[in-house]
């Protein structure tokens, strides 16, 4: 069987037509490239789902910060920066999950493919499939960018929080207090201090009650002139009034 080729104007003969060349191509830069391109915008999730993860992760951890550092106690200025880096965590949360959980496009249910309104070729098939999936990307991609910098803000935030409660000054554990001695105590005092007193006003460390001798800080006139940290035996305490605290301690 001889295959017969037409002949241009110049006497060449011309390359014989081949219908199904162009569908034979785009079936394989369909099976290379639309996978890429879908795992492309899955690779973004699998990343916004981490993002999530670790921004949950520290607005969780700020949030108990908070009750167990007395959070109520700090500066106002100090309070205002760290809820303002709960809700950057929270808001870079939030983004993430909205790039995961955005929806994949579908086709037009009206569409019909083998009408020949719709059907305008393989090869404009495939161009919509890879337009939508760039399309897909680029929505994710975006929705990502917006929660790492918000991201960014909040860990400025948060440093700029951490650094100002590093910078407050240590609380005094010592409260004002007023300790009732025994009659033994009582001895001891008036021998140590040359004045009888059953009831000793001074400043104490509550932490300090469970030792063998507590550690009481008296002004002067109680013991003396001086003021003097007095070491009363735990023994020759009865009871101990502490103060409730105030600004002044």
């Amino acid at each position: 069987m001889t295959r017969r080729c037409r002949r241009r104007d110049d006497g060449r003969p011309a390359p014989v037509e081949a219908p199904k060349a162009a569908e034979t191509m785009v079936t394989e830069v369909a099976k290379a490239y639309y996978p890429l391109a879908v795992a492309a915008a899955d690779h973004a999730r699998t990343r916004a789902q981490a993002g999530y993860t670790i921004a949950s992760a520290v607005a969780a951890a700020l949030v108990a910060a908070g009750i167990f550092a007395d959070f109520a106690e700090l500066p106002a200025v100090v309070q205002g920066l760290g809820f303002a880096a709960l809700l950057g965590w929270l808001a870079a949360a939030l983004g993430f999950m909205v790039a995961v959980s955005r929806r994949r496009p579908t086709p037009q249910e009206d569409e019909d493919p083998t009408s020949p309104q719709e059907n305008v070729g393989a090869l404009a098939f495939v161009r919509d499939v890879m337009g939508d999936a760039k399309q897909e990307r680029a929505a994710v991609e975006r929705w990502l960018a917006i929660a790492t910098g918000a991201v960014g803000v909040a860990m400025a935030l948060t440093l700029l929080t951490v650094g100002g409660i590093l910078l407050q000054d240590s609380p005094d554990p010592k409260r004002a207090a007023t300790v009732t001695l025994t009659a033994d105590g009582a001895a001891a005092f008036a021998a140590s201090c040359d004045e009888t007193r059953r009831a000793v006003r001074g400043r104490l460390d509550p932490g300090d009650l469970g030792d063998a001798f507590v550690p009481v800080e008296v002004a002067a006139g109680v013991c003396g002139s001086d003021e003097v940290d007095l070491r009363l035996r735990r023994k020759d305490v009865a009871t101990v009034a502490i103060a409730k605290p105030s600004s002044a301690d």
